[in-house]
């Protein structure tokens, strides 16, 4: 793959999506020799327990990640984090999405394929969220004419989801920065209201979203930015509850 990579970073930067399993040093002594595309690196740790930041959840297995990501960029979106002794260690993200040119790189370190294989629902449930949110992918709306409203009416769900959900978070910010609330849970929750911002922005490429609810191709942008904001509003709500 090493002699590849350069192909394979040429591809993302113009608009592709690559999705990348790097659980190097398993039995078979596999290992990465360069550099991830962006020059994201891999870094050897066993861990029996990563941690989705999303819901909370802790996928467990033999060894559910065989490593952590440096040299990633300040706007990647950190999935799961190592948790080797049960909690989460925010210092090694196990899975990470981050941007590249005009393209997306998803990389774990976790042991999808065995785990999968092997241990339990829930890290079924992990990886189909994986591939249907963090990379976009849906299935398409129907485009022929006696259905053309679904979609429309999809676009307009979730324009008024974002924008609900966006009013609610401006709110809850202030008041989570007002209650003292720690930078380190600010700054994540700030993170997914600025990827919800670019996949709004995205959306908008067309000109006014309101204008080109009609437009098919708004529809994963809108959704992002929905499912985005959601997650900012409860990293707040969530953090505020606690005791």
């Amino acid at each position: 793959m090493g002699s590849q990579m350069d192909k394979l970073e040429e591809y993302v930067r113009a608009g592709n999506v690559l999705e990348i399993h790097a659980a190097n040093w398993g039995w078979g002594g596999g290992l990465w020799t360069t550099p991830l595309p962006g020059g994201v690196e891999i870094r050897r740790s066993y861990s029996s327990h990563d941690y989705v930041l999303a819901n909370g959840t802790t996928l467990t297995s033999s060894y559910a990640s065989h490593g952590y990501f440096v040299g990633l960029p300040a706007n990647a979106e950190i999935i799961t984090v190592q948790a080797p002794t049960g909690a989460p260690d925010n210092t090694k993200p196990s899975t990470v999405l981050y941007p590249l040119g005009s393209g997306k790189v998803l990389v774990t370190g976790l042991t999808i394929e065995y785990s999968v294989a092997r241990m339990g629902s829930d890290w079924v449930a992990f990886y189909k969220e994986m591939v249907t949110l963090n990379l976009g992918y849906s299935t398409p709306a129907p485009v022929v004419s006696s259905r053309r409203v679904s979609f429309m009416m999809l676009n307009f769900y979730y324009y008024r989801r974002y924008t609900a959900l966006l009013e609610k978070y401006n709110a809850l910010y202030l008041e989570a920065v007002e209650g003292g609330l720690d930078n380190e849970t600010l700054m994540m929750a700030q993170g997914y209201n600025s990827t919800a911002a670019e996949y709004y922005t995205n959306a908008s490429r067309y000109g006014p979203v309101l204008g080109n609810l009609r437009k098919l191709q708004i529809l994963p942008d809108m959704r992002e930015a929905a499912l985005h904001q959601k997650q900012a509003v409860k990293t707040l709500k969530d953090a505020m509850a606690e005791p």
